[in-house]
């Protein structure tokens, strides 16, 4: 088995059918598509047995911990490709074609995003990278740059790294890919559309944005502090900077943000000359 789509779902029977309809109509037919039941409560497991299709393999986590049936889905997929899409969210027909021939051809690759398309309370394309990402961990100081639902992510790294999601609630996917980065993983994004991302007041990223926010700074940091640590051994001076910075982040002279962007720009300077 080449690839495993791994789609988690929790009280999402509005959406799953058109999802899962946007899954078995892929041009590339070869996967099975996991679904991991997150203690869904309304009539989503109703649903996703109406399709006969010998693909499906639904499993239960009946306790409603988005990141345990996360890793449920990791450790129960039989590809060597894991391809993940949230039960919203809609896949255009070409999306699993692509990925797989960019995971073939280039075996370094171990993230394979895409650009994608919002759509509901939201119509703005997410298009920020194309190709390769150089010095991921430098990009992603600022922000989470990979849409979680875009992925296809090769099984075997994540076997020999003993990565899994760990309990970064509502950025456990930015976490992911960190710890990827750090351990070599090449990320690649496919400039084209192969997602369609719905937006709406139930999602979890809308309904607990300020939660999010702040696991998203606490992963911030420890980028921060990996790139300090990184950089200072040929420059002590950074060491010294973030110091009398962070003296005036605690008197509540300097934002964090700030502290961010200013090491931002110095680490990107510093990339080009190696």
């Amino acid at each position: 088995m080449e690839v495993t789509v791994l789609l988690v779902v929790h009280n999402c029977e509005m959406y799953v059918v058109e999802c899962i309809q946007s899954i078995l109509c892929q041009s590339y037919k070869e996967f099975e598509l996991l679904i991991v039941n997150d203690g869904s409560t309304d009539n989503t497991s109703t649903k996703i047995k109406l399709f006969k299709d010998q693909r499906i393999r639904l499993i239960d986590n009946p306790h409603n911990d988005y990141i345990t049936s996360l890793n449920m889905g990791l450790k129960e997929a039989k590809g060597k490709y894991i391809a993940r899409i949230d039960g919203d969210d809609l896949m255009l027909p070409k999306r699993l074609e692509k990925q797989v021939k960019v995971m073939n051809n280039q075996i370094e690759i171990v993230v394979c995003s895409s650009w994608l398309q919002r759509f509901g309370l939201s119509d703005e394309v997410m298009e920020n990278y194309s190709g390769l990402v150089d010095h991921p961990l430098i990009e992603m100081l600022k922000y989470n740059i990979i849409a979680h639902p875009t992925v296809m992510l090769r099984k075997s790294f994540l076997e020999e790294h003993n990565l899994s999601y760990k309990n970064y609630k509502y950025a456990e996917d930015y976490k992911l890919w960190i710890d990827i980065a750090i351990c070599g993983g090449k990320i690649w994004v496919i400039p084209e559309i192969l997602l369609k991302y719905r937006c709406s007041s139930d999602q979890i990223s809308y309904q607990k944005q300020e939660q999010q926010s702040e696991t998203t700074f606490l992963v911030q940091n420890e980028i921060l502090n990996y790139l300090i640590e990184y950089y200072s051994h040929n420059d002590e001076s950074i060491v010294y900077l973030y110091e009398q910075l962070l003296s005036f982040n605690e008197r509540d002279e300097l934002s964090a943000n700030l502290i961010l962007n200013v090491f931002y720009e110095i680490f990107c300077r510093k990339s080009l000359n190696h």
